[in-house]
């Protein structure tokens, strides 16, 4: 190596095994500097590509292992030696940022809150509001009190009633 190579090679602290996707090791101890998004090897031979993984041992004996995203090979430039400044991912992370979910949740008053404060309204379906109302209404035993109801005088059978009325208002606002 030439003087001013040198001091390029001594930034490379770390050793790496690179393998390729289909899992075939190419090479283990390859002298390399590994940043969080980027590893740097002088090796210009490399068959480096997309896909592939280079792992480096810790001293504790994990592994970890980066995914190549961009090969990144650099020519030498003046007193500069050929090198790749590969751009990688860990296999831990997401390689891409996450992506926004939509899920549709079906059935009446139905409601997903994570983390906020439910500041929304339900607006029913009519036709299962009056329905709802009717099956209440035909539970009075008294048939003559029953046509009452259904002839306008729910006044008497509030009680029954009662508990359609924000849904009622809910339905009649909307419109």
């Amino acid at each position: 190596m030439g003087e001013v190579e040198m001091p390029f090679s001594q930034l490379l602290t770390d050793k790496v095994t690179l393998v390729k996707k289909n899992g075939t090791v190419v090479r283990k101890d390859i002298k390399a500097s590994v940043q969080s998004k980027m590893i740097f090897v002088h090796d210009q031979d490399l068959p480096i590509e997309v896909g592939d993984h280079f792992l480096r041992q810790l001293p504790s004996g994990l592994v970890e292992d980066y995914i190549v995203d961009d090969p990144g090979f650099h020519a030498r430039l003046q007193s500069i030696p050929p090198h790749f400044q590969t751009k990688v991912h860990r296999s831990d992370r997401p390689a891409t940022q996450p992506q926004t979910i939509i899920n549709n949740i079906v059935g009446d008053n139905a409601r997903v809150n994570i983390n906020s404060i439910d500041n929304s309204t339900n607006i029913v379906n009519s036709e299962t509001l009056f329905k709802d109302m009717l099956k209440a209404v035909e539970k009075i035993d008294d048939k003559s009190q029953r046509e009452l109801v259904a002839a306008t005088a729910a006044a008497n059978h509030m009680t029954i009633l009662a508990p359609f009325l924000p849904a009622i208002t809910n339905l009649l606002s909307a419109r």
